[in-house]
């Protein structure tokens, strides 16, 4: 199975993306919601909203749930 990470269109080069990035991208692909991702990388929600807004800037998307659209195809209808 080919990772949503390298499927990506240019817009979101992997390189360009942190680890921790890239651990809440996987999170993303997982379906877990903003409290659980936070939760599961034991950090704040605060550290979580800035490690997203990065990755928003990054990705040209501005919120989570077309983060889970574009990685996440079979969730739309669950979003």
């Amino acid at each position: 199975m080919i990772s949503a990470l390298e499927s990506a269109p240019a817009r979101l080069p992997k390189d360009t993306l942190t680890r921790r990035q890239k651990q809440i991208i996987g999170l993303v692909e997982q379906g877990l919601n903003t409290v659980e991702i936070a939760q599961a990388l034991r950090i704040s929600k605060n550290s979580l909203r800035n490690h997203l807004a990065r990755i928003y800037d990054k990705t040209g998307m501005s919120n989570l749930r077309e983060l889970k659209c574009k990685f996440c195809p079979e969730r739309k209808a669950e979003s």
